[in-house]
């Protein structure tokens, strides 16, 4: 079962209370992106992410760890 939460830059998904999963549609993914990820990756208390890039003709995945 999963959560998922806007916010003013897209979704964010909880998968399984262990993931949070980012969908995005932009040019490419950038420091900035990697930064909101662990920002979520902190405030939820989760050790990793995903960000779920849509707008390339072949989905651009990145993962995002964060190391207590």
């Amino acid at each position: 079962m999963g959560s998922s939460f806007w916010v003013n830059i897209g979704w964010i998904f909880l998968i399984e209370g262990k993931l949070i999963v980012e969908a995005k549609a932009v040019y490419d993914i950038n420091n900035f992106h990697m930064a909101q990820v662990l920002s979520y990756l902190k405030t939820f208390d989760k050790k990793l992410g995903l960000i779920l890039n849509f707008s390339k003709a072949k989905l651009q995945i990145k993962r995002v760890v964060f190391n207590l």
